[in-house]
């Protein structure tokens, strides 16, 4: 194998390792193989991949080059782009329909008691906020890892819209933030924020959203 032909299949290879790993990094946080902040700094990390692997495969090319052949590296390399792009911007709508799949279906059940509990206490103690560091009921300790997890809040409602414990548990990042609460919709749609929610239990919903 010449050195153009060694270039043309390493960039090749380096373009679709990174476009697969793209598509599946979202499904391997989702069930906690790496965590999120992995699955977010990878995409750039396959980003440089991509654009070091364009170069090496156009730069592969043997002269004199034809148009056509040209045009079907300058096509490979759009290709290997647009799965990256794509998969980096669903990334979070994929996250969170995966994430939901993750969990037994039975679990939620169980989740949502003790979700409900926590709403509770919080109300009784006068304490609404829900530190990080207060240990999790195990039950709620599926929806991520420890070291995502960043508290979370309770109270009880008492409106025409809906009566009963509210409460919320969150992980993740800035970029990305995920949980459970308990309560009306309005209160899932204010804890996605610009996100999705989505309704896994009565009165319970999964949200996912970016958090500011």
């Amino acid at each position: 194998m010449n050195t153009k032909s060694a270039l043309t299949w390493t960039g090749a290879c380096l373009m679709a390792a990174a476009a697969i790993w793209a598509f599946i990094a979202v499904r391997l946080s989702a069930y906690e193989v790496i965590t999120v902040l992995a699955e977010l700094v990878s995409y750039w990390l396959a980003l440089c991949v991509v654009i070091g692997g364009a170069w090496l495969f156009l730069k592969g090319r043997h002269k004199p080059v034809s148009s056509s052949s040209f045009l079907a590296r300058c096509l490979c390399v759009a290709i290997a782009f647009t799965v990256l792009v794509a998969s980096w911007g669903l990334s979070s709508r994929r996250f969170i329909l995966l994430k939901v799949r993750s969990i037994p279906q039975n679990a939620w059940s169980k989740m949502v008691s003790d979700l409900e509990g926590i709403g509770t206490h919080a109300a009784q103690s006068g304490v609404t906020s829900v530190s990080s560091q207060t240990p999790l009921p195990k039950s709620l300790q599926q929806l991520g890892l420890a070291s995502e997890y960043s508290g979370g809040m309770g109270n009880v409602w008492k409106a025409s819209e809906y009566t009963g414990p509210v409460a919320s548990v969150l992980f993740g990042y800035k970029s990305r933030s995920w949980g459970l609460c308990v309560g009306p919709e309005s209160f899932a749609s204010r804890c996605a924020r610009k996100g999705n929610y989505i309704h896994v239990a009565s009165n319970a919903y999964f949200f996912c959203g970016p958090r500011y």
